[in-house]
């Protein structure tokens, strides 16, 4: 573990003012908290990235699938997952009680620290660079900036001109599998975890575009006030736009007031702090002065607004969430397709947490029991249940927030008021005795326990209490609790455990990377002045200089150190053990991970005045790329009672585009309660402290304390990659695998080098967009524009070789089609040969869907699509793309369409149908359709059609319904389809007019494929238990 130590220094001013009276100490509050997190709703979700799903942590990942959006060459999956990290005390929101996240989209949510980025200027610089001159105007110049970036002074007074930020927000996004965190910096999104992605900003709005030029736009803000006013601190998924230019599109729900009957807390009272006033002393007398105090409960709001989805629709359907009106719990979703037929329906049901005996606001004290998943014909076909750990926890009532260990997790800590028995000198009040101390039962109540699935096989958690290094055998509770055993049975006799085990030599310890102190949970701050007064009544005024401290207690860590307090136990070493049905170990898989880098940074804590006791908070950060990396994985055999290893891969990785943002944490210590808020003539300014222009004493009293606290952003990605295959007599074949980036921009490999236990060595070289530009191999700037659009990720080149002997070459060729990106060619070298061309894209619909290719020295294969272009309705070989034409009436509207008789289908046209096709190459054609007469499908064939002038006018006359009508080249085969959109293809007509007829059940499963007269070829069953 690398720790930097402090780097600070202490900003001193010498008092000289006038002061008159001392009645106005009362208006200085409570000091605003200086870092704001996202709404209770978004820290749901924010959960994950704070504590990941991972061996390194101890965390299962437990998600039940809801639906997957399955697009062209896309897929959304929407699930809720549980984290069972333990119970926490904190009512955050969730829709779907204790633990549950809904997963149906994405978002940017965003963490205030100090002031909000866009409110005021950034002030990035180090202590050692304001001490390294000392002109006293550049000191001068950094005071002015310190009074600039003082919250409490912006809370008392509203904002002024002059505000500056000290620190820049963190924001951090998940969207479909892909997540990270950044900065704003100069208006540009900077990367704490390096990613290939593209963040733009636009009204408020960002649009994330992903290595492959997908854009994620997050449009629909969420908002906390934070200094009086509304910020946003969420941004929801409001549409993902697709290469294609197809448009997923997300619409929610907000509740900004609590309403009457609701069970939500938007403007909530989040916690409860004493604060302790101290009688003034006066400085420069006996240190014996007697203390005197006033203890008064300040609560502390925060107002949230709460945003939930309500709908997602998407190219050919619809979902649609709906909610209870008073605790937003969602009550199901159904999915239906374009035409409003519902697919599907997911309903939940609820009951009270087990062990959680009373009631609690925010979904709290509820657990989703049931998820029952219904078909079109709405009978139930697919069932899961929840069962959970029933661990009574005490009963505070709406204290409950109140009752939580260190990291709040929920523990006993008793009644009264809940704040610490820390330092308790200074001042006579001895608050009621709160322990912070964890506690495993209460941590586990309400956890998930046992997963019943629809074919009746279960998965049973059993959990135990993370544990850390603290210079003990047995290490101390940590925060949360870690899986011991997972227990999974089919139903069917057959049952697995898997067993894991913790830390080095499997001790059960981990890596804690800030462990709590007591004085992370106060604040302290001293108010000084000048007291004139008439001590004999003989109008000879005289003055003091007094001070007095006011002292908040809490029952959360400062801000300062807040981040800290959210992070999980690591795990260095972790096993996992296979037991099988009869309780016999099958094997064992060892998992090593590295440790991350943390900063603990500690205020300077001297002060020249014995009066004025020390208080330093502790400042803390976490590099976030370098959190749990597997350094290796080992694979075991039993054999004989002795595990002995099969194989092993270790991964050595490489620090990449380290950047340091400067930035300081500044803390007053002293107020000066009359200096901000009056003119009275004779007193002098602070700032004249400062400077030292004091004419009445010369008292140093410390108004700042400063620390440098930079963030840090970079990546460690693989270099090295050693894998081992064990054989037997102690044998064994070693394979190294070095990775090469050479692009720093994009940092995919560009050179991947084996050698082989033979010492073969085999290199693969890649090159992608990006790589094409820098290398001059750009000579249509397609690459240019491909790399602009963030397209990234495509493989253009791939050189493969052995020895240092070129074994061959895949190049994929770009060019634009429609105004998108698409591959034009593909080209193929083998050793020394010259390429050749194996493939020829040659047209592309306006969806960038294929319509034609050739393979060299073949005909041409062309495409059809229908259903807004999502699926393909026609293929037919030795024909253009421009010669072919089919019409199966799926999408037509209008007049004389038919939505309940089709050949194939649903749709068919009746009274005649007239096209007139354009562009046609001159030649023989023929035409094909079908039509119904008494109930009948028959095939009409109409050939050697003569088209000159490139164009031609289909008319079919008649009464009869109509379908399939197709068009093509003589000699050309033309095969056809028919699709339920959503459900999968439902016909297949090949060029002899044979047609194969897929059905479905209700609940969009295969049930049988039909040939054309309606006899069963092939049935499917399925089977759950219980139907």
């Amino acid at each position: 573990m690398k720790i930097k130590g402090p780097t600070s220094k202490k900003l001193f001013c010498f008092l000289t003012f006038i002061f008159i009276g001392n009645s106005a100490f009362s208006q200085y509050g409570s000091k605003l908290a200086n870092i704001v997190p996202p709404s209770p709703n978004a820290s749901t979700y924010q959960l994950y990235g704070n504590y990941p799903v991972s061996y390194n942590t101890g965390l299962p990942d437990i998600t039940i699938p809801i639906y997957n959006v399955n697009l062209k060459n896309y897929s959304l999956p929407i699930n809720i997952s549980f984290h069972a990290s333990g119970r926490r005390a904190e009512l955050n929101f969730s829709s779907l009680g204790v633990g549950w996240a809904l997963n149906a989209g994405g978002q940017i949510t965003r963490e205030v620290r100090e002031r909000p980025d866009e409110s005021a200027p950034a002030l990035e610089t180090t202590v050692a660079e304001v001490y390294s001159n000392s002109n006293p105007n550049s000191y001068q110049t950094f005071y002015d900036k310190l009074l600039g970036t003082d919250l409490t002074l912006s809370q008392q007074y509203g904002p002024s001109s002059g505000d500056l930020d000290s620190e820049h927000d963190i924001y951090a996004f998940n969207v479909n599998g892909i997540s990270g965190k950044f900065i704003m910096r100069n208006g540009a999104p900077l990367f704490l975890t390096h990613c290939p992605f593209k963040i733009t900003v636009l009204n408020d709005a960002y649009t994330l575009t992903d290595d492959k030029g997908i854009q994620y736009i997050f449009a629909d803000r969420e908002k906390t006030v934070v200094l009086g006013q509304p910020v946003t601190t969420s941004w929801f998924l409001s549409t993902i736009k697709l290469l294609s230019g197809d448009l997923i599109n997300f619409t929610y729900g907000d509740r900004l007031t609590g309403s009457p009957g609701d069970d939500l807390a938007v403007d909530n009272t989040q916690y409860d702090e004493i604060e302790v006033k101290d009688k003034p002393l006066t400085l420069g007398a006996p240190e014996d002065q007697p203390y005197s105090t006033l203890m008064q409960v300040n609560p502390v709001n925060q107002e949230y607004g709460i945003k939930y989805v309500t709908q997602i629709t998407f190219n050919g359907g619809i979902i649609n969430f709906n909610y209870d009106q008073y605790t937003l719990k969602l009550a199901g979703c159904q999915v239906s397709n374009q035409n409003n037929q519902q697919l599907r329906e997911i309903g939940f049901d609820y009951i009270q947490t087990p062990g959680t005996a009373f009631h609690l606001i925010n979904n709290n004290s509820t657990s989703l029991n049931n998820i029952s998943i219904k078909d079109a014909a709405g009978n139930a076909v697919e069932k899961y249940h929840f069962d959970y750990y029933n661990d009574p926890l005490p009963d505070p009532g709406f204290n409950f927030s109140n009752y939580k260990d260190w990291w709040g997790y929920c523990n006993a800590s008793g009644k009264g008021i809940i704040i610490l028995p820390a330092d308790q000198s200074g001042f006579n009040y001895q608050p009621a005795y709160c322990s912070k101390e964890p506690n495993f039962n209460y941590k586990r109540s309400g956890m998930l326990k046992k997963i019943t699935y629809p074919t009746g096989g279960i998965s049973e958690f059993i959990y135990e209490t993370n544990r850390y290094e603290n210079g003990t055998s047995t290490g101390a509770e940590g925060p949360g609790i870690r899986i011991q055993k997972i227990i999974t049975n089919d139903n069917k006799g057959n049952q697995v455990t898997k067993l894991y085990k913790y830390g080095p030599t499997e001790n059960g310890i981990g890596y804690l990377a800030y462990k709590p102190e007591l004085q992370d949970f106060k604040t302290e701050v001293f108010y000084c002045y000048i007291d004139y007064y008439d001590e004999h009544g003989d109008g000879i005024i005289q003055a003091a200089k007094r001070a007095y401290r006011i002292r908040r207690f809490k029952p959360r860590p400062v801000a300062e150190i807040a981040r800290a307090y959210n992070l999980p136990v690591y795990y260095n070493n972790v096993t996992e053990y296979t037991v099988s049905s009869n309780g016999n170990l099958n094997g064992k898989v060892e998992y090593v991970y590295n440790t991350p880098v943390s900063f603990r940074l500690v205020y300077s804590l001297s002060f020249n005045s014995s009066f004025l006791p020390s208080y330093s908070p502790n400042v803390f950060f976490l590099d976030e790329w370098t959190v749990g990396n597997l350094n290796q994985k080992t694979i075991y055999t039993l054999d004989s009672g002795i595990y002995m290893p099969k194989e092993s891969t270790e991964y050595s990785y490489t620090e990449f585009n380290r950047t340091s943002i400067p930035q300081i944490k500044a803390s007053r210590t002293t107020m000066f309660p009359w200096e901000h808020a009056h003119n009275a003539g004779e007193r002098v300014s602070e700032r004249m402290c400062a400077l030292g222009a004091t004419p009445w004493f010369t008292s140093a009293v410390p108004v700042f304390e400063i620390v440098t606290n930079p963030l840090e952003a970079g990546i460690l990605k693989v270099t090295k990659e050693t894998h081992t295959t064990y054989h037997l007599q102690d044998l064994k074949t070693i394979t190294v695998t070095n990775y090469f980036y050479d692009n720093l921009s994009y940092l995919e490999p560009t050179r991947i080098i084996t050698t082989g236990s033979k010492g073969d060595i085999l290199q693969k070289t890649f090159s992608y967009p990006q790589d094409m530009v820098s290398n001059g191999n750009d000579p249509t700037g397609v690459y240019l524009s491909m790399s602009n659009a963030n397209m990234v990720s495509p493989l253009i080149n791939a050189i493969k070789s052995k020895n240092g002997t070129q074994l061959d070459q895949t190049k994929t060729n770009y060019s634009i089609f429609n105004n998108l990106f698409k591959p034009q060619t593909i080209e193929y070298k083998k050793g020394t040969n010259q390429p050749t061309v194996n493939v020829i894209f040659q047209s592309y619909d306006t969806k960038g869907n294929l319509e034609q290719l050739t393979k060299p020295g073949g005909p041409p294969l062309s495409y059809v699509w229908g259903y807004n272009k999502e699926y393909p309705v026609a293929s037919a070989s030795n024909a253009l793309s421009s010669d072919i034409y089919f019409e199966g009436f799926e999408e037509a509207t209008g007049t004389g369409i038919s939505l309940t008789s089709g050949h194939t289908g649903h749709n068919s046209k009746t009274n005649g149908y007239s096209k007139t096709l354009t562009g046609l190459t001159n030649g023989k054609y023929t035409l094909s359709y079908w039509k119904e007469t008494s109930g009948v499908w028959s095939k009409i064939i109409v050939e050697n059609i003569d088209v000159t002038g490139t164009a031609y006018t289909i008319s079919i006359n008649g009464t009869y319904h109509v379908d399939d009508v197709c068009f093509y080249p003589k000699d050309v085969q033309m095969t056809t389809y028919t699709y339920d959109p959503l459900i999968g293809m439902t016909s297949q007509t090949d060029a002899k007019g044979i047609t194969l007829y897929y059905e479905y059940d209700n609940f969009q499963r295969l049930r049988n494929i039909k040939d054309q007269d309606g006899n069963i070829i092939k049935k499917v069953n399925y089977h759950y238990i219980g139907q």
